[in-house]
């Protein structure tokens, strides 16, 4: 099977929802908080982790809020991929 390298942005947004996910589950949340948040059905959450690209600024804030992240982790989580 041949070898797939991702552009840099598609690692970055895997990146972003595995840091994502990882900071609900410090905060005993999960996708039924973010469809609570947002205002979006599981459906959309699940898009959203699948195409993290699709994400309208609106349900970011939400996320944003539902995870407590800080501003630093924001701009750690977007573009250095920590």
């Amino acid at each position: 099977m041949p070898k797939v390298v991702l552009g840099q942005w598609a690692q970055k947004d895997e990146q972003f929802v595995l840091n994502l996910k990882a900071e609900l589950g410090r905060r005993g949340k999960n996708y039924k908080n973010l469809m609570r948040r947002t205002g979006t059905s599981s459906g959309a959450v699940f898009k959203r982790y699948h195409h993290p690209g699709t994400l309208t600024v609106d349900e970011l804030r939400g996320y944003i809020q539902e995870a407590e992240l800080s501003e630093n982790d924001v701009l750690d989580f977007l573009f250095k991929g920590r």
